[in-house]
Parts: structure tokens; C-alpha cells; sequence
């Protein structure tokens, strides 16, 4: 009778796994991952006359950089845009400000055109009085042509620009002089030599303002912040066409939280988002956000420090993951350093860095790239923002090498996922996958083995199936850099948390 029964229950937990493996999923998420950060391998601060600051940054044909933002030459003060080049190893080549007369000018965004010239979109004007100010330089950094978009009395600002494939432009700003009227997403369609074709605005009564867009196979996408839900402020998603008809629209955010996107990339067929969640206190915390085509969210990762943390810039990497830039601020003094973070493909935290260029006064990382040899650039400011005496900087982190874990899934066991970034093949690389907990913590499964990957290569390191029911904690070492993971143990079906 006893072994009659023991066989009753084992085919009954049969039955269960075989309906669990039906219905279960292999969705991964990264709660940490730890590593040793790359070095920096130059950093390069650029004094000013009187006040400095660099907001973007983009790689050059010649191997250089060229960077944007705003300088304060004479007093009484008015900004100027200010456009800077440097070479690869960030010495500075030139330089150049476009002042005019008494007003405000400030570069958003340049990048280096098809014909080897730029193009720089930012704002022009002062107070609450504001234009969308479109700069083309030449190859020197010289003025070609300027050409101001909205209403004099309004306040209306340039957000970003990109080149289109006739040879255009296709510039994103916030406007309070046409649509809605309370500030909307404002896309403005321009020929080579910046003749408006069309415009057109996108938001409802509500405040609903663009930061960044990317461009896709169809259109555009757009990330921005809208109070049209709770009033509190959401992230906001916009997908387009190229005419810049919607194609869907989407919101993300908690009434309990105040939120804003800052910056959007393409993926080969989803979207990364960095935004800002900021609770009642004003204390912020980074939000990355996965989206696939349609706009559904697939992960996301809060990331939040004893300091508020403001994100200003995501790229992606090359292998896989995300680059971010931005500032840690202390609450009681407001004092900011900067912050550099990067994340693998599943969100989860490989290294931090915390940068105090001045000490004593405010430092902030405005916009970060991938450069072509693998290395990671950021540009930013240092001084006293308050008083206006700032300086830029610009800086690369060495290119990262060997072996990383690329990602965790499960499904029957646990599978660990391996990139080789060098050039040459990894030999004697030590992976131990390592499972506690479950019901009354029965769970306990060990497995190790040591491989070698060729070069540029990928590997798969899999841990059998094994029995147990409850939440589990996930340990992957490799070359001892641990991640952690969790999840559910559902019999043999091992399902990670999304």
C-alpha cells in the first residue's frame, strides 16, 4: 500500500509539472550584478571665460568628438551656444560660440551631417520667452545658416534633432505657441537649408512635453512627461510614422510618484527608456524601461541610491547593454558629482561610478555615447552652476573586455548565458550556478563547470532540473563576478521573476 501511494503522488507530480511547464514563462530579471568597473582612461576639463556647460555629445567621422551646450563670455551675461571639437583623445581642436544680441542662446543637441558639417538644435530667447533655435555649422565650426521656429510671445524649446534620409531635418521641440496651448510635443519637418516643410503638435489640454526621440524603421519614437492621468506627471511614449501621424501612445507612472522620461533608444525590435521617478519627499531614483514594437512594457528597473539620482542620457552598448549617465545629489547640501552606470541587457547593475571632478562644488554628466572602439564617453560641467562659473568636460572610460554573463533564464533548470568580448578565445572560465530556498528552505543545488569560449564568441552554462516548490534565490559566479537573481521553484519547472 505505502509504495502504491508514493507512486500515486509521483505521477500526480508528473501531471502538475507537465500543466506548469505549459503555462509557465522564462522572463528574466536581474535583481543585482556586480563587477569591477573599467578604469577611466582620460579625462579632459575645458576652462571658461566665465561660465560653461555641455549638454551632448556625439562621435565624429575623423574619430573626435563634438559636443554643445552654452557659454557666458561678457558680462551682462547672456548665453551663447557653444560648440566645441575635440579629437579622439579628447584634446580640444576648436571651439566656437554664436552669440545674439541681447538674447539667450543654448545648444541641446549636435550632430555631424552627411555632408561633414552639423547640425545643432537648441532655444533662443530669455525668461519665460522662448524659440526653437536650429543652428547649422561647417566643418570648422563656422555659422552657415539659423533659423528660429515659434512665437515670441510664447515659450517654446528645441528638445532634438536628426537628419532625415532626403537630406532634412526632422526636429523635435515643446511648444506652448501652437496645439493645445499648455505645452505640447511640437515635430517640425525642415529642408537641407532649414525651410520649414510642416509642422505639426501632439497632446491634449493637459502639459504633455517631449525630451528625446529616436528613429525607427516607420517613424519616430518620442519619450516625454505628461500630467494628463493624475496630474502628478508619467512617463510618456509616442510612437509615429515619418509624416508624424500617431501611431500609439503610452503611459507610464504611479499616483504615488512624479515621473519623466529623459531619453529613448532603438532596439532591433523594442525600445529602451531612462526616466525619473521622484516621490513626495522630492527624493529621485532612476526608471529603465523595456519596451517591445507595440509599446508594451516587457521589464523595468528602479534604481535607487540613499541620494537622489537624476538620469540625463541612455545609450546602448555593444554587448547588449546600457550605458547612463547623470548626477547624484547630496539632499541636504544639493551638491552633485557625477554618476555613471552600466547595466547588461536585463537591467541589472554591473558597475557604478560616482565621479567629485570639483570638489566642493556641483558636477553633472549630461549626455554619454559608445564610442567606435568600444569605450564610453560622457561630457558634463563642473563648478558653481548657481553663479554661473562652470567649466566643461569630457571624458572616456576604457573599452570593457573578457568574459561577462550575458543573461539568465529558466525553465527546466537554470541556463546562464555567456558573452567572451575579447579577441581572442577565453580558456579555464570558472561558472557556478548556485539555488537556495523554497518551502521550509529544502532548496540547496550546487552546480559548477569551467569552459572556454572562442573569441567574440557566446556559450550556454545549464543547470539541471531539480525538485521543489516556493521562492527561490538565484547565484551565478563567473571568473568570481556574482549576479543574483530570483524566482519561483514550481516542482521542476524553475520560473524567474519579471
Amino acid at each position: 500500500m505505502k509504495n502504491k501511494k508514493i507512486g500515486s503522488i509521483f505521477a500526480c507530480m508528473l501531471v502538475c509539472a507537465t500543466i506548469m511547464m505549459v503555462v509557465g514563462t522564462s522572463i528574466a530579471k536581474n535583481t543585482t550584478q556586480q563587477s569591477s568597473s573599467p578604469e577611466i582612461e582620460w579625462i579632459h576639463t575645458f576652462d571658461s571665460i566665465l561660465s560653461d556647460r555641455a549638454y551632448y555629445v556625439d562621435q565624429t567621422a575623423d574619430g573626435g568628438y563634438i559636443f554643445t551646450g552654452s557659454t557666458i563670455v561678457t558680462p551682462p551675461g547672456y548665453t551663447e551656444l557653444l560648440l566645441a571639437k575635440t579629437d579622439g583623445n579628447g584634446e580640444e581642436s576648436w571651439r566656437n560660440n554664436f552669440p545674439i544680441d541681447m538674447e539667450n542662446v543654448i545648444g541641446t543637441v549636435v550632430h555631424q551631417t552627411t555632408d561633414g558639417n552639423y547640425i545643432i538644435v537648441g532655444s533662443v530667447g530669455g525668461s519665460w520667452l522662448w524659440d526653437v533655435q536650429v543652428t547649422k555649422a561647417d566643418a570648422n565650426g563656422d555659422l552657415v545658416w539659423q533659423k528660429s521656429f515659434g512665437k515670441s510671445d510664447n515659450w517654446d524649446q528645441g528638445r532634438d534633432v536628426l537628419q532625415t534620409s532626403d537630406g532634412g531635418y526632422m526636429v523635435l521641440g515643446a511648444t506652448t505657441s501652437y496645439g493645445q496651448g499648455n505645452g505640447d510635443l511640437w515635430l517640425i519637418k525642415l529642408t537641407a537649408d532649414g525651410t520649414e516643410q510642416w509642422n505639426k503638435t501632439i497632446g491634449g489640454a493637459s502639459y504633455d512635453l517631449p525630451n528625446s526621440f529616436t528613429k525607427t524603421d516607420d517613424g519616430y519614437v518620442i519619450v516625454g512627461g505628461t500630467d494628463a492621468v493624475d496630474d502628478m506627471g508619467d512617463i510618456w511614449v509616442v510612437k509615429t510614422n515619418d509624416a508624424g501621424d500617431v501611431t500609439w501612445q503610452k503611459t507610464f507612472g504611479d499616483a504615488n510618484f512624479t515621473e519623466d522620461g529623459f531619453c529613448v533608444k532603438t532596439e532591433s525590435t523594442s525600445y529602451i527608456i531612462m526616466g525619473d521617478r521622484n516621490d513626495v519627499n522630492n527624493t529621485g531614483s532612476l526608471w529603465v524601461l523595456r519596451l517591445d514594437a507595440q509599446g508594451t512594457r516587457t521589464w523595468d528597473q528602479q534604481i535607487s541610491v540613499n541620494s537622489t539620482v537624476h538620469g540625463t542620457s541612455i545609450t546602448t552598448t555593444s554587448d547588449g547593454g546600457y550605458f547612463i549617465t547623470g548626477l547624484i545629489s547630496d539632499t541636504i547640501s544639493y551638491i552633485s558629482d557625477v554618476y555613471l552606470l552600466k547595466l547588461n541587457h536585463q537591467g541589472a547593475t554591473q558597475w557604478v561610478k560616482t565621479l567629485d571632478i570639483s570638489s566642493g562644488f556641483s558636477d553633472e554628466a549630461n549626455w554619454g555615447i559608445q564610442a567606435r572602439d568600444g569605450g564610453l564617453i560622457a561630457v558634463g560641467s563642473t563648478g558653481d552652476f548657481y553663479n554661473a562659473t562652470s567649466d566643461t568636460f569630457i571624458l572616456k572610460i576604457e573599452a570593457e573586455n573578457g568574459v561577462v554573463l550575458d543573461s539568465v533564464t529558466a525553465r527546466l533548470g537554470v541556463q546562464a548565458h555567456l558573452k567572451n568580448l575579447e579577441s581572442s578565445e577565453a580558456t579555464g572560465v570558472n561558472v557556478s550556478i548556485k539555488i537556495t530556498g523554497g518551502i521550509l528552505h529544502r532548496i540547496n543545488v550546487s552546480y559548477m563547470e569551467t569552459i572556454s569560449i572562442l573569441a567574440e564568441g557566446e556559450a550556454t552554462v545549464s543547470c539541471k532540473p531539480f525538485l521543489g516548490l516556493g521562492s527561490i534565490d538565484i547565484t551565478v559566479t563567473v571568473n568570481g563576478v556574482t549576479s543574483d537573481y530570483e524566482g519561483k521553484q514550481l516542482i521542476i519547472l524553475t520560473q524567474l521573476q519579471s
